[in-house]
């Protein structure tokens, strides 16, 4: 196996577990943001915006790498529903802050 070969397959692989790795960023987001809700609003700020973000780029990770799912079934389908859920719960949150500022 060349080194272009192993390349490859390390970032096959990266783009693999990147669906996971960006739910589990955007869970640790909501508990430091519930963990630090007496801290600066600044920081909540930053910390909110991350949960979406997160969830987005892991959902279309998760989309991308879908010739995958016959190679790793499990660790695909996890994935996406973490990030799929993530940003449902995110839109729904927004959804909810909208209707409850008018």
């Amino acid at each position: 196996m060349s080194n272009t070969d192993s390349k490859a397959l390390s970032k096959k692989k990266m783009a693999l577990y990147l669906p996971i790795v960006c739910g589990i960023l955007a869970g640790l987001s909501f508990v430091i943001y519930v963990w630090s809700a007496n801290s600066a609003p600044l920081f909540l700020n930053v910390v909110i915006y991350t949960i979406p973000l997160f969830c987005l780029i892991g959902t279309i990770a998760a989309i991308i790498n879908r010739r995958e799912i016959n190679k790793h079934p499990a660790l695909w389908a996890v994935g996406f529903m973490i990030c799929a859920l993530g940003l449902v719960f995110c839109i729904f949150f927004l959804m909810l802050l909208a209707i409850l500022m008018t």
